[in-house]
């Protein structure tokens, strides 16, 4: 269990994973625009999470995720990886966006990059305040130090992240969404369980210590 934590952590880290052989080849969609806008986080469109582009964690196959991305032009540069050896991960990954499959071939988690702004205050005005938040050093080698704030929404499996320079975080309405990602509701609770030590009351627009051990 500790093994596929760590391995949903690494596939949260980095929307890029080495391409492994799969049901797409290296650099399928290539033609696509990639334009993600909101991804629907705020304007449900064509879905709301837990789903993003009609692909919902729990629920699609991954059969039906490749008929979907292959018409889909928010899917761009596409291909097949599997760590299910290293991590129990395995899935597709496109350019800001990666979608993992559980040992049922069904839709685990999704993650993506909106391409356009999405500011803190507008996910609140959407969805209220969040379940919790966690905030931890993002390690860049020879870079300044660097935080994420992690928000957490139970009733959507969703974990939104916010990233700001410094060595805590200042939440303020006008703080960026970075990316977006949603799970299948056994998988949501088990990274939850996982965090619960580092994960603290949201205590409105002010600032937060690092909060992971």
């Amino acid at each position: 269990m500790k093994k596929y934590i760590f391995g949903l952590i690494l596939f949260l880290t980095a929307c890029t994973v080495a391409p492994m052989s799969g049901n797409l080849p290296e650099t399928f969609l290539a033609s696509h625009t990639g334009n993600i806008d909101d991804g629907g986080i705020l304007t449900k469109k064509p879905c709301g999470p837990p789903c993003f582009r009609n692909i919902t964690v729990g629920i699609t196959s991954e059969k039906d995720v490749v008929v979907k991305i292959k018409s889909d032009e928010t899917f761009s540069k596409c291909s097949a990886f599997d760590h299910t050896t290293q991590s129990g991960v395995r899935g597709i990954t496109c350019r800001s966006i990666s979608i993992g499959f559980d040992s049922s071939d069904i839709v685990e988690m999704i993650l993506f990059y909106p391409t356009t702004i999405i500011m803190l205050s507008q996910v609140i005005d959407s969805y209220g305040t969040p379940d919790g938040v966690d905030v931890g050093y993002i390690n860049l080698t020879d870079s300044p130090p660097r935080v994420a704030m992690t928000l957490w929404y139970s009733s959507l499996q969703t974990k939104i992240y916010l990233l700001q320079d410094g060595n805590q975080f200042f939440a303020n309405p006008d703080s960026k969404v970075d990316r977006v990602s949603y799970f299948e509701k056994g998988t949501y609770n088990q990274l939850r369980l996982s965090f619960s030590d580092n994960i603290v009351d949201w205590r409105g627009y002010e600032s937060y210590k690092i909060t992971t051990k």
